[in-house]
């Protein structure tokens, strides 16, 4: 059965590859409540995403040492963000019901993804419990499958957190805040989700601990080293938007539109505004954001198909989206899938 449409790559038991990888989708609902995660957000971090599914009763006896071991391999590190999200249906209390004894929900983004829509963007098939490697310049650099471990090791090394991998995705990525001296307890959760990008929701929890005496000059240092990494991404966004030869600047647009969005009418959002404001009339700006209206409505379409044929339609769909698009961003990543899934045909 055709159960794909998006090949970005043929999976075995690992691939490896080099493309852009998409930005989470609205096939995505996410357990965080008032900040969304985004891709652009976590820039320069490695970004681990696990796919998986509660109905396999074979698999469900060995998920959890497997999110356990992937848990143990990175929860000391801050330059790994874990994503899980479950492609099989059900709501995110679902997805934190069946995950809850089997990992540390917190160290976890955990969310699900509709008819696997984004996990077919990203490892180019929905099938049981795959990963990808995302990379700190934001590139899908690997994907396989998640249950995998290296053969011979003892206690057992899953695939995804190899040596090599640890290597290639991890040694080169960074945090996210410059904040090297040690935190006291209550402000950890808030150095957690800034980790994760989720910078506004950071900056909430840090409120009341402001409150308090004993800690009020460490909230003060944190909430500059956050303000400090927001105000960075802003300016190497502005410098890729204001470049016209970088062909993927439109991501660099949705980026500071994304900052602006999550803080309001503060300065960092005004920042945010002033590096868009002077494209805003620009013709190729409109040309992206009409690419991007019309990819969505696609992903949407995808989200409910549910039969070879509905799937076989919008894979045609998106073909002609990428031809008719294909001078924008995402009719250059809808070539990329529809080129490697003729290749594997």
């Amino acid at each position: 059965m055709k159960t794909w449409f998006l090949a970005f790559c043929v999976l075995s038991l690992q691939t490896v590859f080099a493309s852009q990888a998409p930005p989470f989708g609205s096939s995505i609902t996410w357990n965080t409540s008032r900040e969304d995660p985004s891709l652009e957000a976590l820039r320069g971090k490695a970004v681990l995403v696990v796919f998986f599914q509660s109905w396999c009763p074979l698999c469900n006896n060995w998920s959890g040492t497997m999110f356990k071991g992937l848990t143990e391999a990175f929860k000391d590190n801050p330059k790994v963000v874990l994503v899980a999200l479950k492609t099989d249906g059900g709501s995110v209390r679902d997805a934190l019901g069946y995950l809850k004894g089997r990992m540390d929900t917190d160290r976890w983004l955990i969310g699900t993804d509709s008819n696997a829509t984004y996990a077919r963007q990203l490892t180019g098939r929905d099938r049981l419990y795959t990963y990808a490697w995302i990379t700190p310049d934001g590139q899908i650099s690997e994907s396989g499958k998640a249950g995998s471990a290296v053969s011979g090791s003892n206690p057992k090394v899953y695939w995804a957190a190899r040596n090599d991998a640890q290597k290639r995705y991890v040694q080169p990525a960074r945090t996210l805040i410059d904040f090297s001296a040690s935190v006291s307890a209550p402000l950890q959760p808030a150095i957690l989700r800034a980790e994760q990008g989720l910078f506004a929701t950071a900056l909430r929890e840090l409120q009341p601990l402001s409150t308090r005496a004993e800690l009020r000059e460490e909230v003060a240092r944190v909430r500059e080293a956050i303000a400090a990494a927001v105000q960075a991404s802003i300016d190497r966004h502005s410098g890729l938007l204001a470049d016209a030869t970088n062909r993927d600047r439109y991501f660099s647009f949705l980026a500071l539109t994304d900052i602006a969005g999550r803080f309001g009418g503060s300065p960092i959002a005004q920042a945010a505004r002033n590096g868009t404001s002077t494209h805003a009339s620009a013709s190729w700006l409109s040309r992206e954001q009409t690419a991007h209206r019309a990819y969505e409505s696609l992903m949407r379409k995808a989200s409910r198909a549910n039969d070879d044929r509905a799937i076989e339609r919008i894979t045609k769909s998106l073909q002609e989206f990428g031809q008719t698009y294909q001078d924008t961003l995402f009719g250059r990543l809808a070539s990329k899938a529809t080129d490697a899934e003729e290749t594997e045909s």
